[in-house]
């Protein structure tokens, strides 16, 4: 198992004389980058007009990718 955070910021935004740094989450990036490519097959995703349903795909892969992350 690793050390690494379990749901750090991708690219965290760090102010000076603050304790805490704010931006997107690493899960919500992965899942950014499983919609490109759902939805770069327009056919399988969008003419369903359920983007629900691929909201849903596309954080089950982050969730795959935080659990391999983690498996290293």
């Amino acid at each position: 198992m690793s050390d690494k955070p379990e749901n750090s910021y991708a690219f965290p935004i760090c102010k000076p004389n603050y304790d805490s740094c704010k931006g997107m989450t690493l899960r919500d990036y992965f899942a950014g980058q499983a919609l490109i490519g759902m939805v770069a097959n327009p056919a399988e995703w969008l003419m369903r007009n359920d983007y629900e349903l691929l909201a849903t795909h596309s954080y089950a892969v982050a969730d795959v990718m935080m659990q391999e992350r983690d498996n290293e």
